[in-house]
């Protein structure tokens, strides 16, 4: 396994590869465990060479002191990719990708309006520039994202589409904890009191879920149906839950007429969790 530091590096390894190859990108800021381990297995499963960046791109972050507390793991990180076979990690330094003067970004208007978008303005823009930095540098045939962040899956694959790129976008599935807690790397932040609740997301998610099974399909009453099975203390605070179109993730205020998202964020304390579960 490479571990490649400049765009230079990378660019010279990538110059090597058969012309035909396929090459899955597995785009991460680190602190690695087991959700962003299915995406690496999911490449390796699918592709002749698979990449695996680690970079905490700090103009994602709405709050410096966040950015600063992001969990630098970096030996481990390397450890568990050498042991899974992947071919390269590029650990570019914040200088590499913005160098001094760095003036252009990368914005997809409308589906930044809703969710997780209303509270963090500006996320998405760095999300969206540093996802299209990386496209260009590490040339992938397909790239592997986790469906936790439904909205930020969504925006990356209307990047592709308006941007003509051609790159395929793998949405993988949820991997959770043992109690129905989706992966995260904020897990580590939670109280054991507050993970012990946090549990009660999936299983209120999952409620929802059953009663649209059952002909449910208004959005009040499944709303409703969440927020009632939520463990919650006076510390903690729903931020939304939200059932939106998969397509334009705008909400359905009424009846649920097409395939959509129950999407959920919670502070629990001061530990920001979202999840999602699929209605279709």
């Amino acid at each position: 396994m490479k571990v490649l530091k400049t765009i230079s590096e990378y660019r010279a390894w990538h110059l090597q590869l058969p012309k035909k190859a396929n090459l899955g990108l597995v785009p991460t800021m680190g602190n690695l465990h087991l959700g962003h381990q299915s995406l690496i297995e999911a490449s390796l499963q699918n592709n002749e060479f698979t990449v695996v960046t680690l970079f905490v791109n700090q103009i994602q972050f709405n709050s410096s002191l966040d950015f600063e507390k992001y969990p630098r793991t970096l030996d481990a990180d390397l450890e568990l990719c050498q042991s899974l076979g992947v071919d390269v990690v590029f650990t570019p330094e914040h200088h590499e990708l913005y160098p001094k003067g760095h003036s252009t970004y990368c914005e997809v208007q409308n589906l930044d309006n809703y969710l997780c978008g209303l509270s963090r303005p500006g996320h998405f823009q760095g999300v969206c520039t540093i996802v299209l930095k990386l496209f260009n540098i590490t040339k992938p045939t397909t790239a592997y994202f986790g469906q936790k962040d439904f909205q930020q899956v969504r925006i990356i694959e209307q990047l592709v589409l308006d941007l003509n790129l051609e790159i395929t976008i793998s949405r993988e599935l949820i991997i959770r904890e043992a109690s129905g807690l989706a992966m995260s790397s904020r897990n580590l932040r939670l109280t054991e009191k507050e993970r012990e609740n946090s549990a009660s997301l999936f299983k209120a998610l999952s409620k929802a879920k059953l009663a649209y099974t059952n002909n449910e399909r208004e959005s009040e009453k499944l709303s409703q149906i969440v927020k009632e099975h939520l463990n919650l203390t006076s510390n903690d605070k729903i931020e939304y839950i939200t059932i939106a179109s998969q397509q334009s993730l705008q909400p359905l205020m009424e009846k649920i007429n097409e395939p959509v998202v129950l999407a959920i964020a919670v502070y629990y304390g001061k530990v920001r969790l979202i999840d999602n579960i699929i209605l279709e």
